[in-house]
């Protein structure tokens, strides 16, 4: 199914009462469920390489890793880390054949993750797509993902207001946080953009790009866009010149410093999470190239808000063994677990008026 181009209702009215602050922190399996497995976990990520777009790259996994198709792409980035000053001077010959390629094959898997996460549609009957959209205004969603689902879907909830101030919409809101005290532009917000109520993204997006024009107006800004559309090679608004897609590949080693105004998002994730009493996991494993993430988490803890957690997952289990592991020695929080089928069907679990048992904030 195409991408959703009409608003749609989410199946249930407004909450009655205002809600508490709560936070839906999502990872890939929530994109990989969202889309019946279109868009796929960290293994199996690179199962569609073009064998001329990125021949260097399929050779290269085949010869360091083993079979493309199954392949974990953390551990190839991470490869990719170590090879680029690795301090054995060969491994049967494999540094030396690859070690001058690591900037191409960083630039191949780059356009691949591009091309890999654009143009995947969502359906609005969708349960996943149900449990994201009972998101109302107190609720901040903080992703990890790169793909443009989550505030595809929350900007075409029937009844959310678009741009402006006074803006309900999650997409906007990120919008406003992006744009505030840009030099680029000439809004002036009345208000300082607040992180309540907006789609936070930690590792950038497909929708967003940046232009590296030292004597652009633009350089360096982060341009979300309007209408959720994934980039497509277009030029500055400003100069002209070519912009590029502001992606922080998984790796452990994430090159932050490339996006200086992605600190927006972190903070604003942090502040998030602190203030949060509840949070909703909907896969994410708390992976080691994502400690500061799961710092975050830690911290928000200590803070002593956050009290209940609902961890959505194919394993539920071994994520929320990972996630009281954090959990700070004397604390209480209530931790339920809510597995995925791995048939792709609707969870018994799942209550689509949001009754008390469901994982949902309303």
């Amino acid at each position: 199914m195409g991408m959703e181009q009409e608003q749609y209702s989410s199946g249930s009215s407004e909450c009655s009462g205002v809600s508490e602050p709560s936070v839906f922190l999502l990872g890939a399996g929530f994109s990989a469920c969202v889309t019946n497995g279109a868009l796929p976990v960290m293994t199996g990520f690179l199962d569609r390489l073009d064998a001329e777009r990125q021949r260097s790259l399929i050779d290269f996994v085949a010869d360091v890793v083993g079979d493309p198709q199954k392949a974990n792409v953390e551990e190839v980035i991470g490869l990719l880390d170590q090879l680029e000053d690795s301090p054995l001077s060969d491994l049967d010959g494999k540094i030396g054949k690859w070690q001058p390629q690591v900037h191409p094959l960083r630039r191949q898997l780059g356009e691949y993750c591009l091309q890999r996460l654009c143009g995947v549609g969502w359906s609005a009957e969708h349960w996943a797509t149900c449990v994201l959209a009972s998101a109302d205004s107190n609720t901040t969603i903080i992703t990890t993902n790169y793909d443009n689902l989550a505030e595809s879907i929350l900007s075409a909830k029937v009844g959310a207001t678009h741009f402006g101030e006074t803006a309900t919409c999650h997409h906007c809101r990120m919008r406003r946080i992006l744009l505030a005290d840009c030099e680029c532009i000439e809004t002036h917000w009345a208000s300082r953009p607040q992180w309540q109520g907006s789609v936070l993204k930690l590792h950038g997006s497909v929708a967003w790009k940046t232009c590296y024009n030292p004597k652009c107006r633009q350089f360096q800004c982060l341009v979300a866009d309007q209408h959720c559309r994934p980039f497509d090679n277009c030029a500055c608004s400003c100069c002209g010149q070519p912009c590029q897609p502001v992606i922080v590949l998984p790796s452990p080693r994430k090159t932050y410093s490339q996006y200086p105004h992605l600190r927006r998002m972190w903070d604003s994730a942090a502040e998030a999470m602190n203030e949060a009493k509840s949070m909703l996991v909907f896969g994410f494993s708390f992976p080691s190239s994502d400690s500061l993430v799961k710092l975050m988490v830690r911290t928000a803890l200590s803070h002593g808000k956050l009290r209940k957690v609902s961890i959505v997952d194919l394993y539920p289990v071994s994520i929320a063994e990972r996630f009281n592991s954090m959990i700070p020695v004397n604390m209480k929080v209530d931790v339920e677990t809510f597995a995925v089928p791995q048939d792709g069907s609707e969870p018994e679990w799942l209550e689509r008026e949001h009754e008390p048992n469901s994982p949902q904030t309303c």
